[in-house]
């Protein structure tokens, strides 16, 4: 199976059906509502609908403030649950399964998200050996599993992630999985 578009993506990752991913509300007046209603103390905003579109980073009072002018401006977005980047010890894109298994993986550099790891060229070509020594490393049991279904599901996809030293988001798993895409 093959994720051609960003909008297929988003669809899927929504339903939950990508591996783990933190919590997210519609950029919608109720969709505010729904995630100030939540114990979240930091929020990011995600522009949906284009490729590296914005995205801003709010601490829970200015929330509000932020959605207001995403709204004004008119930009499709959903607000999702900020992730825990000071705990983030490796993160990149991995692709294929066993001995075609190979990625862009590195050490998580002064709490970077990935998009800027990506631009500032943090993460080195990792081939199938490497791959499989950092995730049975890093990732815990479950995660791990989850990256192998991926993997399984869609083989020839970039599967992009992010691990997290002792924190769990749920047990057994420890990462993110950001998206998971042929586009």
């Amino acid at each position: 199976m093959e994720i051609r578009t960003k909008a297929e993506f988003f669809r899927l990752w929504e339903s939950n059906a990508l591996g783990f991913r933190l919590r997210t509300w519609p950029g919608t007046p109720e969709g505010l509502a729904d995630a100030l209603a939540s114990e979240v103390p930091i929020f990011g905003f995600r522009q949906l609908q284009i490729a590296a579109g914005a995205f801003e980073i709010a601490p829970r009072a200015e929330v509000a403030a932020v959605a207001a002018l995403w709204m004004r401006v008119g930009r499709v977005f959903c607000i999702c649950e900020a992730a825990p980047d000071q705990l983030a010890t490796i993160q990149g894109e991995i692709m294929g399964r066993g001995t075609a298994r190979r990625g862009l993986i590195g050490r998580v550099k002064n709490a970077k998200r990935m998009r800027d790891s990506l631009r500032d060229g943090d993460l080195t070509p990792q081939g199938p050996a490497a791959c499989l020594y950092l995730v049975n490393t890093y990732m815990a049991h479950g995660s791990r599993e989850d990256l192998d279904a991926l993997q399984e599901l869609y083989p020839d996809s970039v599967i992009e992630f992010t691990c997290y030293g002792s924190h769990e988001f749920t047990p057994g798993r420890n990462t993110i999985f950001w998206e998971v895409r042929n586009y």
